[in-house]
């Protein structure tokens, strides 16, 4: 609800109302069978979901920018700790910029939320 406002406040939607769905699939079923004007979610999670999809597509990107984190227990060290270490190592040997590229594009700057 936090997007919606904001899109409204920046003037980038007249106005918005909010269907809860769950699962961005049924959103999309919805879209199609003409049941809602469009969708809102992250662009690579969109654009992913529609490539089997007729005559839906991603139209804009970049309304809003959302940061994206694992949260850890503040007392759970252990686990900070080991995806840390998993983190650096798929960055050392490419795997996370092989992620990025594919999901992100290239160059990955696009981790903003699409509509469809």
């Amino acid at each position: 609800e936090a997007v919606a406002e904001r899109l409204v406040a920046d003037g980038k939607a007249a106005r918005v109302r909010l269907y809860e769905y769950g699962a961005v699939s049924t959103a999309i079923a919805d879209l199609v069978a003409g049941g809602c004007d469009a969708v809102l979610k992250l662009a690579p999670v969109l654009t992913e979901l529609v490539k089997a999809v007729p005559g839906v597509s991603v139209v804009q990107r970049s309304l809003s920018v959302e940061d994206i984190a694992i949260a850890v227990a503040p007392a759970d060290q252990t686990l900070l700790a080991r995806l840390q270490v998993a983190q650096a190592e798929l960055e050392e040997d490419g795997t996370l910029q092989r992620i990025r590229r594919k999901w992100l594009g290239n160059p990955y700057v696009d981790q903003s939320s699409g509509m469809l």
